[in-house]
């Protein structure tokens, strides 16, 4: 087995051990014991003060939806009263869409966001309030403040509870979702470092590296959009920034994906090209004016969307495959792009649906794309480890074939077909390495096969392939040219010092055989190097091998006389 078929081999196997060991731990992490969380009574009632004069009072925002799309400038106003009985430590949970936020416990302000900075980008997620237990009399006022953007258009989502089950409560309200968010993350890291490696080594692994740089963006996006980050980082603006940015880097690697399907179609590979070049462009002006404070990236969603759709447009137009012509590795693919077209075409008009019809887009609307993300980088996984494992049944399949094409039945040495092709190859370089061919003639097989038989002659043959393979194996490659005509074929300079060594090794190994077999082992032989000519070719080194070790045998036959 070469090295490049073990290299696969191994490259396919760690990949089966990473989706194993990350599905496990996924699947025996997702289980989880209730937990005893206690809500701050059943949905508090809240008064809601809109800033164009409207008041609701006794408003429970769990069961009653209250629409006000938020301008900058603006302030929306809450207040509930807490029961001044509960003496435990409680925590606010705030969801707020890019806006400011103050909260106050009766007149004492406890927590401020983004109130000083009205142009500043305030992002979309949750903040964790705490709730100071020594007041008898607690009065919570909660204030939005309207922020330039796509401001809120709906009231936030607010949620007491102990402080100690907060995060609990965060969590388990979504968990599956947040599993599967925190999984695709986990495995696309985990895989684009893998590839790495592996396409350093073999750039043929550029294919698994894609995959594993949509499974990261998927991830970046699904653990944003969950909140989950929240976790880890506090800073919403931030974490809203990365949730738009890798939404909007996604397309690249999914379209650099496609083209790589279809890189032997040159009409496919130029719309795909340009469908790539287009949503580079639009990420990076995108980024660039967010950072300028021209435009947010929350405000570039509508043109995403209609970009998304042109793209698909492109690719739909392109000449698809005939699904019976496709291997199996190919199905994998297709069912993971319907998969993924599905879903991104419900997501634009549940999007656009519920921004018109509703006049809001609640924060979890579409946690229904992580599972459907989920599926998309396992189906685009899967359908590579199908593609890998026909890429080494195929590179198997060829190396037995290229080892009866080019291997000596008797011998188990190269043939001459084998050393022919080196030759050719070695004629063909440009500033090659240096290189020598030594040139064996065995002596004595036709008096060997007339005087003890056929037998006789093939174990002198292949006595003398083994002396010669344990001889010049290390520096360069045995090959059988025909009958009785050996030769050995030494490249690089570093082994040109011992080619010598190794004759002297063969002379004495070929006396030892002599004395234990019924024949005399002998063989002549002459060495010509590349360096002795001024433009050399493998033929003409060769040739002069082979005059050298006919002038060699002449004189052996004279001595013999």
């Amino acid at each position: 087995m070469n090295l490049k078929l073990a290299f696969n081999k191994a490259v396919f196997y760690i990949n089966v051990i990473i989706l194993l060991l990350l599905g496990i731990t996924f699947f025996s992490n997702f289980y989880t014991a209730s937990r005893d969380t206690i809500l701050y009574n059943d949905g508090p009632v809240w008064n809601v003060y809109l800033p164009d004069g409207q008041v609701f009072t006794d408003v429970d925002l769990s069961k009653r939806e209250i629409h006000y799309n938020l301008q900058p400038t603006e302030t929306l106003v809450l207040e509930t009263e807490l029961d001044p009985t509960y003496r435990g430590d409680l925590t606010a949970r705030i969801m707020t869409r890019e806006s400011g936020l103050r909260v106050f416990l009766n007149d004492d302000e406890i927590f401020r966001y983004k109130v000083t900075e009205p142009n500043a980008y305030a992002g979309t997620g949750y903040h964790f309030v705490s709730i100071p237990v020594s007041f008898s009399r607690r009065t919570l006022h909660v204030e939005l403040l309207g922020r330039r953007g796509r401001a809120a258009d709906a009231m936030p989502e607010i949620v007491i509870t102990r402080t100690k089950d907060a995060y609990a409560y965060f969590l388990d309200q979504h968990i599956f979702i947040v599993h599967a968010a925190i999984f695709l993350l986990v495995f696309g890291i985990i895989l684009t470092l893998f590839s790495l490696v592996s396409y350093a080594i073999d750039e043929e692994y550029d294919l698994l590296l894609i995959i594993g740089l949509i499974g990261v963006l998927s991830g970046m996006w699904s653990v944003s959009n969950t909140k989950a980050v929240e976790l880890l980082s506090m800073d919403i603006a931030l974490n809203s920034f990365f949730e738009y940015v890798s939404l909007y880097l996604m397309p690249i690697p999914l379209l650099l994906f496609i083209e790589r399907q279809h890189s032997r179609d040159n009409r496919n590979s130029v719309t795909v090209r340009m469908a790539i070049g287009m949503s580079a462009t639009f990420a990076t002006l995108a980024v660039v004016m967010h950072l300028s404070g021209i435009v947010y990236v929350s405000q570039v969603l509508y043109i995403y969307h209609a970009m998304v759709a042109i793209i698909l447009v492109m690719v739909l137009l392109g000449r698809p495959k005939n699904p019976r012509r496709m291997e199996k590795y190919e199905t994998f693919y297709l069912a993971a792009f319907i998969l993924a077209f599905v879903f991104i075409i419900f997501y634009i008009f549940r999007f656009q649906y519920q921004r018109v019809a509703t006049q809001g887009t609640p924060i979890h609307s579409f946690l229904h794309m992580i599972p459907g993300l989920l599926l998309f980088v396992l189906f685009l996984f899967v359908g590579y480890l199908s593609y890998m494992n026909t890429r080494i049944v195929s590179r198997a399949e060829r190396e037995v074939l290229e080892n009866l094409a080019y291997k000596d039945a008797m011998t188990g040495l190269c043939n001459r077909a084998h050393g022919e092709r080196m030759m050719r190859e070695l004629s063909l370089r440009e500033n090659s390495k240096p290189f020598a061919i030594v040139n064996f003639d065995l002596n004595g097989l036709k008096r060997t096969n007339d005087s003890l038989g056929h037998f006789a002659g093939d174990d002198m043959l292949c006595r003398f392939a083994e002396i010669l393979t344990k001889c010049f194996a290390s520096i360069g490659t045995p090959v059988r040219m025909s009958g009785d005509e050996f030769i050995v074929i030494v490249e690089g300079a570093d082994n040109m010092g011992h080619i010598d060594r190794a004759l002297r090794q063969l002379v004495a190994l070929e006396r030892e055989a002599s004395e234990e077999a019924d024949y005399v082992l002998d063989a002549s032989y002459g060495v010509a190097r590349s360096v002795e000519f001024l433009q050399p070719n493998a033929e003409m080194v060769y040739q002069a091998a082979d005059y050298r070790m006919y002038e060699m045998k002449e004189a052996s036959k004279k001595g013999r006389e």
